[in-house]
């Protein structure tokens, strides 16, 4: 008797969102053989960022192996899919990273003519926000890359829900709750 297959084996980092979406479809969970090191590559981070953001907004696990340090603070993507695995570098923060993951730690959603911005990620001050009706537009093309509004991008930098890496990448580190993962007091 054939099974479906529960792993998607990924050789590189998707470069859109279809990947994601058929794995949420068909319940199954990403290995991705490439391992991921951040802090060499502004394009490669940015990348790998938003296929770890992708994956967390869907609820799709994903196996993958740390290199190194992280070039920034951990609370900065606790929010995210941890390692499962790490190189000696990076034993303890991959250990780190996996305690204290958790599901809908930073995230943000839309409503009519707003979005509500809320983080709770361990080791940082919690923050909830709320963008206007004038903010919901440049947030979106924030997001999609289609448009960038500097003052946007440096309030969101400054608490920590997104990032600059250089060459004019960014990412928005805050996962878009598409739908609501866990009972509502557990949040």
């Amino acid at each position: 008797m054939n099974h479906w297959p529960d792993v998607r084996v990924l050789d590189t980092i998707p470069s859109n969102d279809a990947d994601i979406d058929a794995a949420d479809r068909n319940c199954q969970r990403f290995r991705l053989r490439v391992p991921l090191m951040f802090g060499a590559n502004p394009a490669q981070d940015a990348a790998a960022l938003r296929f770890l953001v992708s994956a967390a907004e869907r609820y799709v696990r994903v196996e993958w192996h740390l290199v190194g340090e992280l070039p920034w603070p951990l609370h900065t993507v606790v929010h995210l899919p941890p390692p499962t695995t790490a190189d000696d570098a990076a034993s303890d923060i991959a250990r780190q990273w996996r305690e204290q993951s958790g599901l809908a730690l930073c995230t943000y959603r839309y409503g009519p003519d707003f979005v509500v911005l809320r983080d709770n990620r361990p080791g940082k001050d919690r923050f909830r926000g709320l963008l206007g009706a004038d903010w919901v537009q440049p947030f979106r093309d924030l997001v999609a890359r289609i448009a960038v509004d500097n003052r946007l991008l440096d309030e969101l930098v400054a608490a920590d829900l997104a990032i600059r890496l250089g060459d004019g990448e960014h990412v928005v580190l805050a996962v878009r709750l598409r739908r609501w993962p866990v009972p509502y007091f557990a949040v």
